[in-house]
């Protein structure tokens, strides 16, 4: 992986949101995605009593399926979230909340700007 943080789609294996649904809990997955929904970021508490940025995005390919994902802390400000952008994520977490599959970012997970020149990424612009 280069500084430029592209990457291609040999390093890249995106599965399609629709297939998170048979994945199990705590799996990571390679997702490519439109950002349907950049939501606010916002300020929750935690157990310890500190506070944290949380921001949740909504993603959507060209399975027609969408998806969440969970942002915390300094990823909730990312220049690259923003409605309309694709985006690769490498090794998000499977999760699951009130009977729903989402998708959590942690430390290994990484944020990556697709290589617009593969086939995957023009069936999303496509879609």
């Amino acid at each position: 992986m280069g500084d430029d943080g592209k990457i291609g789609q040999e390093e890249l294996k995106p599965i399609l949101i629709a297939d998170i649904a048979n994945i199990e809990v705590q799996s990571s997955v390679d997702v490519l995605a439109i950002i349907a929904n950049a939501g606010m970021t916002e300020e929750v508490a935690l157990r310890t009593g500190d506070t944290k940025a949380r921001r949740n995005v909504d993603l959507v390919d060209q399975s027609q399926t969408s998806i969440r994902i969970t942002l915390w802390g300094e990823m909730c400000s990312n220049p690259k979230i923003f409605e309309g952008n694709i985006i690769g994520l490498k090794c998000a977490v499977v999760r699951e909340y009130n009977d729903n599959k989402t998708l959590s970012y942690y430390s290994k997970t990484s944020l990556l700007e697709p290589d617009q020149n593969t086939q995957v990424y023009q069936e999303l612009v496509k879609f």
